[in-house]
């Protein structure tokens, strides 16, 4: 499964009042937006929104692959 380390924030930004993040997936184009008190909050929120959409370390690892090659541009 993913862990922290395959994280990083890229943003931190108020909207609406509230503290956002835009967290990505290392070497990905996989970004996801939390709403978070903290930068730990916000990895921990990202993780598990990554376990429930099923992204497995398999799954990254030929997303990283495909995505360093840019098919992900097809």
């Amino acid at each position: 499964m993913v862990d922290k380390k395959d994280l990083e924030i890229l943003e931190r930004y108020v909207f609406l009042g509230q503290s956002r993040y835009r967290v990505r997936l290392k070497e990905t184009n996989i970004l996801f937006n939390v709403n978070a008190i903290s930068d730990d909050e916000a990895l921990e929120k990202a993780l598990e929104m990554a376990r429930k959409i099923g992204l497995s370390r398999e799954v990254v690892d030929e997303i990283r692959r495909r995505f360093s090659k840019g098919e992900s541009k097809q």
